[in-house]
């Protein structure tokens, strides 16, 4: 029996949240022991070296899976193996080189910086562990998983990093462990990591027949594929706003109210997060099939599968924000060891905003696919760099709550530039 577009997404996507739901498990045990032992201060410095070091690397991160799933499909479909493996190779170097200018960039950052970004007294800590961000670009190998549908391979590095991260944890906690240690851990989870995908890549070359006798330093190495670049640099610079913006986030929240505030803003953002893990692994299993659905021009099928998804992410918010109004306070003080007061209204604020962001999942691969990668940068631009200011002013006056409503502002303001482009495509639009 065929299956469809939208079943095969929703596997795939089962597949992600089977498998990172462990790792989701394992991190929440892992604050738990973690801010417990560092206390709240403490753990909250911890989190602004990884934040730091997380921002670097996203920030000169190539989002290369993009051009290997969005080119490499049909190449793979066609079994075209030069193409196809000229095309990986070119991400694989593409991937060192980030990789290479994140270390290049941050050590001197991370040790110039350290007094006004909340770590001062480690400089020299942060400047080791800012090397591991060798270790964090796997993009082209993620990119292969996808278009081979190898989806349960795509979380075993994940899982892997997430048990050695809750190793360390609970050995700190037992062995009454200082920062350093956990460092040590934290660093050691990305490498293995890191590992864990050179391998699954290496073992996909024996399976695969558009792989088989590829080798990294073969020749040619550079791909001509049309659009390469007007799809790899908007993606880049979009995947980088996401990701670097929510560690500054985090990084401005310890500037203005040090360690302690945080914690408290990363462990909120944890927990309002947390329930919408399920939709959120939807985003990497529909790239595939609206990227099948284009080759096909079977808009009526794209535009079906889109209104689906959400129709049912609408529906999956309401029993969210019930669970984080009745249960939310209780949870978040479990995971810091301690009650504070208050927290409702910033859970709240928080989860609403993860919402709204839930909310462009089935948005922007659709508009990626149909060619509109400069429309999503261009939205997340337009708000996203203007609220910083926003951010830090309201951080200083209300405190982490005022953080979060910035969150909400920017979150909604972003949505609708999704929205508005997806209601009013051709391709997309309702007949």
């Amino acid at each position: 029996m065929t299956i469809t577009p939208f079943a095969r997404a929703m596997r795939n996507a089962g597949y992600l949240l089977g498998g990172n739901g462990i790792g989701a498990v394992l991190g929440f045990l892992t604050t738990v022991f973690a801010a417990r032992q560092l206390g709240l201060q403490g753990y909250g410095i911890l989190l602004l070296i990884n934040s730091f070091t997380g921002a670097l690397a996203t920030a000169t991160r190539l989002q290369t899976w993009q051009p290997m799933l969005q080119f490499g499909t049909a190449l793979y479909e066609a079994e075209d193996r030069p193409r196809f493996q000229t095309l990986l190779r070119h991400c694989l170097l593409l991937d060192g080189a980030g990789a290479l200018a994140a270390v290049m960039i941050g050590v001197p950052m991370s040790i110039v910086g350290s007094h006004y970004l909340g770590w001062g007294g480690h400089e020299k800590t942060t400047a080791l562990y800012v090397t591991c961000a060798l270790f964090m670009n796997t993009g082209a190998t993620i990119g292969v998983m996808r278009i081979t549908d190898r989806y349960r391979m795509a979380v075993i590095a994940d899982n892997l990093s997430a048990l050695i991260r809750f190793t360390g944890a609970i050995a700190g906690y037992c062995l009454h462990w200082n920062l350093t240690f956990f460092l040590v851990f934290w660093y050691a989870s990305i490498v293995v990591a890191f590992l864990a995908d050179g391998a699954l890549l290496w073992r996909l070359t024996r399976l695969i027949p558009s792989l088989r006798g590829f080798r990294l330093t073969g020749v040619p190495w550079r791909s001509h594929q049309t659009g390469f670049w007007k799809l790899l640099l908007p993606t880049s610079a979009d995947q980088a706003l996401i990701n670097v913006a929510s560690r500054i986030d985090i990084l401005i929240v310890g500037a203005v109210l040090g360690g302690a505030g945080a914690t408290l803003y990363r462990v909120a953002t944890q927990v309002s997060d947390a329930l919408m893990q399920p939709a959120v692994f939807l985003s990497p299993a529909l790239y595939p099939e609206f990227v099948r659905l284009r080759e096909q021009q079977d808009w009526a099928n794209l535009r079906k599968m889109t209104w689906r998804i959400c129709r049912l992410l609408s529906a999956f918010s309401v029993p969210i924000l019930l669970i984080m109004y009745f249960a939310g306070p209780a949870i978040l003080a479990l995971m810091l060891g301690k009650h504070i007061s208050h927290t409702r209204e910033l859970l709240l604020w928080m989860t609403t905003a993860s919402i709204i962001g839930l909310w462009s999942v089935p948005l922007e691969p659709l508009l990626i696919s149909l060619g509109r990668a400069k429309t999503v940068l261009h939205g997340r631009l337009w708000f996203l760099l203007p609220c910083l200011p926003l951010f830090y002013v309201l951080t200083r006056r209300y405190g982490v709550e005022g953080a979060a409503i910035v969150v909400f502002i920017r979150s909604t303001a972003i949505f609708m530039t999704r929205l508005v482009p997806f209601l009013t495509m051709p391709e997309t639009r309702r007949p």
